[in-house]
C-alpha cells in the first residue's frame, strides 16, 4: 500500500506556516524529506508532519515562537 506524501504546500497548510519556511526547514535539515529529482519538488512523510506539529504545539505552550525566527524550538 502506498502512503500519502506531503508536498511543500500540503505541509505548509498542515503546519500553518508559509511554504518558504517549509523549504528553508527542509534545506536546513529541520524537516526530513526528499527531493524528486535534482532541484525537484520536495516530499514529506505524514509522520514528519505529525512530529513537527507536536513539537510546535509544545513550543507554543512554553512561550517559544517557531514563527518569529523561522526555526523550530529544541
Amino acid at each position: 500500500m502506498r502512503r500519502k506524501l506531503y508536498t511543500v504546500d500540503d505541509a505548509a497548510a498542515a503546519l500553518e506556516r508559509p511554504p518558504a519556511t517549509i523549504r528553508k526547514w527542509l534545506r536546513g535539515g529541520k524537516i526530513d524529506g526528499y527531493q524528486v529529482g535534482p532541484g525537484g519538488s520536495w516530499r514529506i512523510s505524514p509522520g514528519e508532519i505529525e512530529r513537527l506539529g507536536g513539537q510546535m504545539d509544545t513550543d507554543e505552550r512554553f512561550g517559544l515562537s517557531a514563527a518569529s525566527d523561522g526555526e523550530l524550538g529544541s
